[in-house]
This record gives structure tokens, C-alpha cells and sequence, in this order.
């Protein structure tokens, strides 16, 4: 703000707040240490450091006054703590900038949905912006309806945590701005994903199963519900002696004949390996690289059964990059096709493949180009050949990081949802059974929040409704976007909502006999598996598998 305050701010001020619904203050949880600032006076900044920054007065409590003014983290001194002085703190300005100057070192952006946290929301003002500022944090929900700010509001006051509505952000004439020097998070998945979004399935016998890795000792672990029972977990490193895997997560099947397995790759070697049990069977595991050729993988694998009953596993071979297919028909042996030498596919990066059959019996892989991006998808029609297009190429799908979920639902559409590598933002693209490719940004049209970690984990509830699940890079709340058969998209937070554990974005989706939608998620505090699911009658509930179930920590 000005340096000197007035009689009309203060009026302009508290008609804001009343207006935003008043502004609930959040308690402040004292923290013992700061981490030193990984940024220099006037230098790039990242946006989770801003907000670090702003908490800190928020927990010292800071009271707003234009002098004497208050230490950073670090032991700067900024001359004042008022509003604007709290930005310049927060930024790691070399001063306490006015409301006015601020714009000397930041820009105005198109509109609020274009905020992301570590932005401003100035007052306009007639232009003369010298009334208050604001540090944005982010929205509440997926609404955009309600802002999360860190503010130096007033004298007797200090600082803190306050909730506005768009509302009161319209008619108070605030402006979003954004800080020349602010730079996105890095976001990343753990090294070695324990939960991948093919990792749960319903058994042949009615079995609910997810396959995780157990973060002690590298173990195979099977999480399992019988129809009428309770929730048991097994070691099947132990059970049946599967290797110790690395890479990506596991992935599940079940075949037309009943058997349930899970592919990995073995940590010590690459090798492609298979845990299986058939219906009325134990368990057992074969290594595919020694026994049928398989190439050997970085981990990133994915599964698919077809209308034929054909197993299909797609690989990446972690040598060269190839896309490869290991497959298994309903009668024969195994067989290997090198995708990117017979049909072309591109060399893949990022996450696993992300497999399909649609209706019409076509089966398909989508990965993402490693030397650019973009967004491939490589198919088989039920009595044809291979072939392979690029997407972004032929229809302008985003490019992508490579984390990518299908699904087709009862029309016969084919959704590919992918996370946009420039902007972080939550992708469909999509085939319907007549018809050309479409596409559609999630997070501009829907609210969906940028995500972050694993791929996006697809569903096709029983009642038509399909949807996709992500982690929000902001804050690592489980998000929840849905369509139903014949409605509009929504989206909706379930760490808000329900209590899920924030997460790493390593998440998995399955529907039960029952139509139950079950999300199962890694909780990023502690690594336990959790369980968010949704009966056909009734509301969301969550509960922690380490608990329910004794499911081991995931790496």
C-alpha cells in the first residue's frame, strides 16, 4: 500500500472484507526451523518459496505497520510490514516496495483464472493502485469461486491467512498480477513409483486387488478384499518368489480364463518379469526377458487384455527407448514385436504406456515422443496392421511429460488424458466412435487444478459417468474431474471434501462388481496406501490400508 495510510483505505478495506464473506483467519502453527532461501535478493524465485516466505509472518506473527518494520526467514530487514511490504518480503525484493511500485516488477495477467499461487491481487483503483495488495495462494476448490490470500491487512492487525470471493475480488477492482522473476516448481514423481494407475483390479473372482511396492525391501505386495471378507496383503516376492522391481509401478491383469498377474521389472537386471495366479492355482513368476525374449525394461510397463483374450505388455526397452509389445494369445506362446522398428512408433519417454481396446476390437498404446513430445498413439484394427500417428501433429493434442490414462466408455469414445508439459494443465483428447479427434484443456474449461507426479488415473462409472483423477501440484490434493453420461464436466477436491491425504500423484482407479469407484493414492507424509472410494448408494469416505489392511509403506 502507500506509505502513509488513509481514513478511506481503511473504509475501502473493511467494506472489501465484508464483502469476501469475511475473511476467516487460519491459526498459525509455529514452526521450529526455516530452510535458508533457495533464492537471492531480486532473483528467481520459485512459487512454493513465496508462499514459505509469507508464512513465516504469518507464524511469527508480523503486526502491519509502515515502520519499524520486520525480519524474512533469513534475517533481512524489511523497513515496512504492511501490505505491500509483505509482498516485497514474500517476493525477496531488495524493499519494501508501495502498491504503486510493484507493478515496476511485475506484470497484469489476462484474468483470475490465469492466477497461480505466488501471484498478487492489486487494487486498480482508477489505476493509481494505491489502496491494498494481496499474496495469492490459491483457490479453494476447482470452482475458482473463493481465493486463499496471505495479507497485512490493517494496523492491530497481523499477518495472516484470509479466504475472498471472486465476488468481492470483482467489486473491490482487484487485478491479478504476476512477479517478473517467479518460476514454477519442479515437479516430479518418486524415483521408483510403487502405485501406477494399472495397478488395481477386480479379480475374476470378485477379488478387489492393487499391487504396490513395499518401500523396505523392494518386496512385490498384493493388497486384496474378498467379496464378504476383509482386507488382507500379501508379499508376493515372498509368496512366490518375485524378484525385487524398480521403475515404474506395477501393472495388473486379469485374462479371460480367470488367471490374475501383475508384470514388473526386475531391479537387479531389467528383466521383464510376470507374477501370475490362475483361477483355481497358486502363485507363480517367470522372467519373460529369459523365457520368451522379452527386451529388457526401465519398468514404465503396461497391460491390456483384448476381446480375443490376447494379454498384451507394453514396455519401453530401457537400452535404446523402443516401445515394444510382449504378448500372450488365448491359445499359443509368447511372442515380442518391436513397435518402433516394425510400425515406426517414436522413441517414448516419461511415464508407462497407457494401453486401450475400444469397441470395435482396435488395440493401442499412447506414449509420448521423446525428442519432442508429442503425443503418439500406435493401434492395431481387430483384422488389421499396426499403424502409428502423432496426435499433436495430426490434431493439436498439447505435448506431453508422457503421464497418460485411457479409457473408453459405453459410446465407444476413446479418452486419452494426458498433463501438458508447458503448462502443467489436465488434457482430453478424445475419439468418439463416429467421428474425428477432439480436444479439450480440463484446467481451462473445467477448473481442473495443474497437476502434478503420476499419470492420470481414467474411470467409466457404471452409470455412464467418466472421469479422471490427479494430484494438484499446489498443494498435492487428490482431485477428482468427472462427466456424467449426459451432463457437464465438474471437478472437485477429495482432500478437501472427503480427507484424503495429500499425494504424490501416484494414484490408481477401479470399479467394483458393485460400482464402487475405489481411488487408491500413496499419502506423501508417509508413504501409506489409501483407499478414497465412492459406493453406488452413499457418499465418499477414505481410510489408510496400512491401517485396514497392514499394506507396507510404498517407496
Amino acid at each position: 500500500m502507500p506509505v502513509k495510510g488513509s481514513a478511506i483505505f481503511k473504509i475501502a478495506l473493511a467494506a472489501t472484507i465484508a464483502l469476501s464473506g469475511a475473511v476467516a483467519t487460519v491459526a498459525a502453527v509455529p514452526t521450529a526451523a526455516y530452510a535458508a532461501p533457495a533464492s537471492s535478493v531480486n532473483g528467481k524465485i520459485t512459487r512454493s518459496e513465496i508462499l514459505q516466505r509469507a508464512q513465516y509472518w504469518v507464524d511469527q506473527r508480523v503486526p502491519y505497520q509502515q515502520g519499524p518494520g520486520a525480519n524474512d526467514s533469513g534475517g533481512r530487514y524489511y523497513e515496512r510490514s504492511d501490505c505491500s511490504g509483505y509482498v516485497s518480503m514474500a517476493w525477496h525484493l531488495g524493499s519494501a516496495l508501495t502498491t504503486q511500485s510493484l507493478r515496476d516488477v511485475s506484470y497484469e495477467l489476462g484474468s483470475f483464472d490465469d492466477l497461480k499461487p505466488g501471484d498478487i491481487l492489486n487494487r486498480y483503483d482508477g489505476g493509481r493502485y494505491n489502496i491494498h495488495v494481496v499474496l495469492f495462494a490459491g483457490w479453494t476448490d476447482g470452482t475458482r469461486t473463493t481465493a486463499k490470500v496471505y495479507t497485512e491487512s490493517d494496523w492491530g492487525e497481523v499477518a495472516k491467512i484470509a479466504y475472498m470471493s471472486r465476488s468481492a475480488l470483482n467489486n473491490g477492482d482487484y487485478r491479478p498480477w504476476r512477479y517478473d522473476n517467479v518460476i514454477d516448481d519442479a515437479v516430479s514423481a518418486p524415483a521408483k513409483p510403487s502405485l501406477g494407475i494399472r495397478g488395481s483390479v477386480i479379480a475374476a473372482d470378485g477379488n478387489q486387488v492393487t499391487f504396490t511396492r513395499d518401500a523396505g525391501s523392494g518386496h512385490l505386495q498384493v493388497t486384496y478384499l474378498p467379496p464378504g471378507g476383509g482386507w488382507q496383503t500379501s508379499d508376493l516376492s515372498v509368496l512366490a518368489g518375485t524378484a525385487v522391481s524398480a521403475g515404474g509401478a506395477p501393472a495388473a491383469f486379469v485374462q479371460a480364463n480367470g488367471t490374475l498377474g501383475v508384470v514388473t521389472a526386475d531391479a537387479a537386471n531389467g528383466h521383464l518379469r510376470i507374477t501370475y495366479k490362475p483361477a483355481n492355482g497358486s502363485w507363480a513368476t517367470s522372467d519373460l526377458t529369459n523365457d520368451v525374449g522379452a527386451p529388457v525394461s526401465d519398468g514404465e510397463v503396461t497391460t491390456q487384455v483384448d476381446a480375443s483374450g490376447t494379454l498384451s505388455v507394453f514396455s519401453r526397452n530401457s537400452v535404446n527407448g523402443h516401445a515394444n509389445l510382449t504378448y500372450l494369445p488365448s491359445s499359443g506362446g509368447w511372442s515380442n514385436f518391436d513397435l518402433t522398428t516394425n510400425v515406426g512408433t517414436a522413441v517414448s519417454a516419461g511415464g508407462a504406456p497407457a494401453a486401450f481396446v475400444q469397441k470395435n476390437g482396435t488395440l493401442g498404446v499412447v506414449t509420448a515422443d521423446a525428442a519432442n513430445g508429442h503425443l503418439r498413439i500406435t493401434y492395431k484394427p481387430a483384422n488389421g496392421s499396426w499403424a502409428t500417428s502423432d496426435l499433436t501433429n495430426d490434431v493439436g493434442a498439447p505435448v506431453s511429460d508422457g503421464k497418460l490414462g485411457t479409457a473408453v466408455d459405453e459410446s465407444g469414445t476413446l479418452s486419452v488424458f494426458s498433463r501438458n508439459s508447458v503448462n502443467g494443465h489436465a488434457n482430453l483428447t478424445y475419439l468418439p466412435s463416429s467421428g474425428g479427434w477432439s480436444n479439450f484443456d480440463l484446467t481451462t474449461n473445467v477448473g481442473t487444478a495443474v497437476s502434478a507426479g503420476g499419470a492420470p488415473a481414467a474411470f467409466v462409472q457404471k452409470n455412464g459417468t467418466l472421469g479422471v483423477v490427479t494430484a494438484d501440484a499446489a498443494n498435492g490434493h487428490l482431485r477428482i474431474t468427472y462427466k456424467p453420461a449426459n451432463g457437464s464436466w465438474a471437478t472437485s477436491d477429495l482432500t478437501n471434501d472427503v480427507g484424503t491425504p495429500v499425494t504424490d500423484g501416484n494414484v490408481s482407479s477401479v470399479l467394483g462388481n458393485d460400482g464402487t469407484l475405489s481411488v487408491y493414492s500413496r499419502g506423501s507424509a508417509n508413504g501409506h496406501l489409501h483407499l478414497t472410494y465412492l459406493p453406488t448408494t452413499g457418499t465418499w469416505a477414505t481410510t489408510d490400508m496400512a491401517y485396514q489392511a497392514g499394506t507396507p509403506t510404498l517407496d
